[in-house]
């Protein structure tokens, strides 16, 4: 069955440029083009769609509200929002339950490759079901410290960051909107001060108030126990990962990307378990999941290199992210495998450690 796509703009000369844009994809796609929300509903309610692209300011029912609507009727739908409009409160409202925040004029070839990415969402009910995730949780303790932060007078936006850096939902969620044509400044951000920097205190206030992105894993998932321990895993081997680059600088290694990637790793058993998932989800749909939530490509391709190497652990691709995918040439090889063995030890003792907890 061909992968059915819905658009959804209430001007006709945009609807016209997407159908022209698009023609090569007929035969592969099913695609609608509606123009309002609520014809998008009758739409859905006769044949629901794979993957929804809507314009936000359209008279009635915005974007942000069928969102809205999308995710509560039929939460396993992709839904991207395509707007020349500025980030306002509607459009924060709608952050959880957006996978991604598109730019116009849109560049076609890019819309069509964004769109082939989330076709093997749709291949199983197991790979699509994290689509109903508003967003990854967040570890208790982390979110009673972010609650602490905002409680304070002044916003200290580096105590902020410094939380946020070392954990992969608040890592994710403010990578995706950092990045985004919404929020973003055009620039690419991989430091979670830096994308805190860029949202600013007014937004990421409302964030915290009008979405659930920095609700405890324990308030949004059943199996939090499990899910608490490994996000806490994640933080551990950002940290070590941190800790590599800073022993070795000659290495001239990226800090900000290999925390990024390091902590991604266990994506898949996240995902899983915060989805109710019966099991992982297997590394090409991670690959998938962080093309859909719009993580920079510097992540993207990272993650593909590590995990398309035939590594069967979260260990050893971490080991890996450090001593090949960032190897430089006239690196000493003494300086390599020791440093190498070592991080591979820790990690090891790590997932002991885990395993004793579960």
């Amino acid at each position: 069955m061909k992968p059915s796509i819905l658009f959804v703009d209430d001007e006709r000369d945009v609807l016209r440029g997407l159908r022209r844009a698009l023609r090569g994809k007929r035969k592969d796609w099913d695609m609608r083009f509606v123009e309002s929300a609520q014809e998008a509903m009758i739409a859905m309610s006769e044949t629901p769609a794979n993957i929804i692209v809507s314009d936000m300011r359209m008279p009635d029912v915005d974007g942000a509200g069928l969102m809205e609507s999308l995710a509560e009727n039929w939460p396993f739908t992709c839904r991207f929002i395509l707007s020349g409009q500025a980030a306002d409160h509607a459009v924060i409202k709608a952050v959880g339950i957006t996978h991604q925040f598109l730019a116009k004029p849109f560049d076609s070839q890019k819309l069509i490759k964004l769109l082939e990415e989330q076709i093997p969402l749709f291949e199983t009910e197991q790979s699509s079901r994290p689509l109903a995730i508003e967003a990854l949780p967040t570890p208790d303790s982390t979110a009673e410290k972010i609650n602490r932060i905002f409680e304070q007078p002044d916003f200290d936006a580096n105590e902020l960051a410094e939380i946020i850096g070392d954990d992969l939902a608040l890592s994710a969620k403010l990578l995706q909107l950092s990045n985004s044509a919404y929020f973003g400044n055009g620039h690419t951000t991989l430091l979670p001060g830096d994308a805190v920097r860029t949202l600013g205190r007014e937004v990421l206030t409302t964030l915290k108030d009008q979405t659930r992105f920095m609700e405890p894993a324990s308030a949004t998932c059943p199996n939090h126990k499990e899910l608490n321990d490994l996000l806490h895993m994640a933080g551990e081997y950002s940290r070590m990962a941190d800790a590599y680059c800073h022993n070795f600088p000659e290495h001239e290694l990226d800090p900000a990307l290999l925390r990024q990637l390091a902590k991604f790793l266990p994506l898949g058993r996240v995902l899983g378990i915060a989805s109710g998932a019966k099991s992982y989800l297997d590394e090409t749909l991670c690959i998938n999941f962080a093309n859909l939530w719009g993580f920079p490509q510097e992540i993207v391709s990272g993650l593909k290199e590590i995990w398309t190497s035939n590594i069967s652990t979260d260990e050893a691709a971490v080991a890996a992210a450090i001593g090949q995918f960032f190897q430089h040439e006239g690196v000493p090889a003494d300086q390599q495998n020791p440093a190498i063995a070592s991080f591979i030890e820790r990690l090891q003792n790590l997932s002991i450690q885990e395993e004793k907890a579960a």
